[in-house]
């Protein structure tokens, strides 16, 4: 597993936060990753706090791949989700006449969450000692996953 100098920073921001006594959980069967303090509560890891991890601008940019090259098949759902939620808008006369707009605005939505959450979802990897997929095996399994992702809302909504 080859990591970049500021991902390995980020990882080693986590591995200080469980030392403090922070812990990370997900929810929604590992779709998201949860932050909880020392009395037990979720903690916003959104927002800049040079505590934790923060913004990962190679997931923000190549969110499909980097989800594909750990593993992280939630991420697809979370596109396929949003997606059906954007076309399903369009059934409303005030959005369907923006339709491109709010297109923009859930895809990047999508790309900065994912961008907070990949950090926690790559230490999550990394924990769990599986082999990474290739990054260039990961770019054509990414794009036919986008695919396959969005074509339900796309055959059903024909958008």
């Amino acid at each position: 597993m080859t990591l970049s100098p500021q991902m390995e920073n980020r990882i080693t921001k986590i591995d200080k936060l469980q030392a403090k006594g922070f812990a990370v959980k997900t929810k929604l069967n590992g779709f998201i990753p949860v932050l909880i303090d020392k009395e037990g509560k979720a903690v916003s890891y959104y927002g800049e706090n040079e505590d934790f991890p923060g913004f990962s601008w190679i997931a923000f940019l190549f969110g499909p791949f980097v989800a594909v090259q750990i593993r992280d098949w939630n991420y697809f759902w979370y596109l396929g989700i949003c997606e059906f939620i954007s076309h399903s808008s369009n059934l409303i006369p005030f959005f369907a006449q923006k339709q491109s707009f709010f297109s923009l605005i859930f895809g990047i939505v999508i790309a900065m969450g994912y961008a907070y959450i990949f950090p926690y979802q790559r230490w999550f990897f990394n924990k769990s000692n599986k082999k990474e997929i290739l990054r260039i095996k990961s770019i054509f399994i990414g794009v036919l996953l986008c695919f396959v992702a969005v074509s339900p809302s796309t055959v059903l909504f024909g958008n």
